[in-house]
């Protein structure tokens, strides 16, 4: 982003340009990069930022933050979804999956979702080896984990995510840094599906908490809501 809008800036002077964010990148950065990589990314998030003439965020949290980082307000642009297109999706069935399983869906490349998926293998799963369940990934390669209890099937087609969610127990979302809007939530969401998230895995979506969407940022709390939503498929 940084060296397009510098680009750009450069060679075309009456261009109007707009920065759509989607996270913000110095976040991430310093809680996971060294200090060298975490100066550097803030500097150039606050040149894109600042330079171009409308920037956007997904959620009043991430406006303040903005402002309070860069000085800069944006503009509140929300992700959204086609109500209409994600409900007439037909479900497409996918043999050799759990009969009882968690769904998680993002790119085990991208620093928050990893440690959200080490997470569920290394403190959730082992919990609940009574009740056999398991740990469907979605949303990357297909990386190979050392663990019978997990699923990696990679890239997967919209249909067959739709079949995966009414299949699961609930679409689990441990994260606990990062920002931006997790889209699969409101996916899962029209699809009808069950949500366990972490305050910050669902920040940025109004929602109630209720029968259908819980809110646990404790261990203990996660496996007790897991266990009964499971007795419910």
């Amino acid at each position: 982003s940084f060296f397009i809008s510098l680009f750009l800036k450069l060679y075309f002077k009456d261009l109007f340009l707009i920065y759509r964010s989607h996270s913000i990148e110095y976040e991430i950065r310093k809680k996971n990069s060294n200090l060298i990589i975490t100066l550097l990314t803030k500097y150039l998030e606050n040149y894109v930022v600042n330079k171009s003439n409308i920037a956007t965020s997904v959620s009043a949290i991430e406006q303040k933050k903005f402002y309070n980082y860069y000085n800069c307000k944006t503009y509140l642009f929300p992700n959204s979804l086609d109500f209409k297109r994600l409900k007439s999706i037909k479900p497409k069935k996918i043999k050799f999956i759990p009969k009882k399983f968690l769904i998680f869906s993002g790119s085990y490349d991208y620093i928050p979702n990893k440690k959200a998926i080490d997470f569920i293998i290394n403190k959730i799963l082992p919990k609940l080896k009574k009740q056999n369940i398991k740990l469907v990934l979605t949303g990357n390669h297909i990386k190979k984990f050392d663990n019978p209890n997990v699923y990696n099937l990679g890239f997967v087609s919209i249909n067959e995510l739709k079949y995966l969610q009414k299949k699961s127990i609930c679409l689990f979302v441990p994260i606990f840094e990062g920002y931006g809007t997790r889209i699969k939530i409101l996916e899962s969401l029209i699809w009808g599906n069950r949500i366990i998230s972490t305050s910050k895995g669902i920040e940025g979506i109004d929602f109630s908490n209720n029968k259908n969407v819980l809110v646990c940022n404790k261990l203990q709390n996660m496996i007790q809501k897991i266990i009964k939503f499971s007795k419910l498929n």
